[in-house]
């Protein structure tokens, strides 16, 4: 008997708008989302966002807007240059787009959230 196994998606997901640190011969990362483990559902969602310029409103039946509003972040290292620019959506610490991919992939060391007011909130360090 063939057993089913029930895939596990992350409480959250994020994608990346801006790629601030754009180098000769490398591929911008606009449109990278993760984590590994991502619903695929809110991939979709955060590319329409990002890529097709599509309204959120559309994506609301799927629970992610429901837990803590969409926001944008930027990552940057320790000398505050701005690597990317992003938003993330779900069931999040605030640390994750960070951890998941802005230390590995480029070493950026620090993340902020755009508040309500259009304020940089405070810094964020990786873990």
């Amino acid at each position: 008997m063939k057993s089913e196994t029930k895939q596990t998606y992350a409480p959250y997901g994020w994608i990346i708008s801006e790629d601030m640190i754009p180098l000769e011969g490398k591929k911008s990362e606009v449109g990278i989302a993760g984590p590994a483990n991502i619903d695929p559902a809110l991939e979709e969602c955060l590319k329409d966002k990002v890529v097709n310029r599509v309204d959120w409103t559309a994506y609301h039946s799927l629970g992610y807007f429901n837990q803590k509003p969409i926001a944008k972040f930027r990552m940057s290292d320790a000398d505050g240059e701005i690597y990317y620019v992003g938003y993330i959506a779900g069931d999040y610490e605030g640390n994750e787009p960070l951890d998941d991919f802005g230390t590995p992939n480029a070493g950026a060391i620090y993340i902020q959230f755009l508040d309500k007011d259009g304020q940089w909130s405070s810094t964020i360090e990786a873990n």
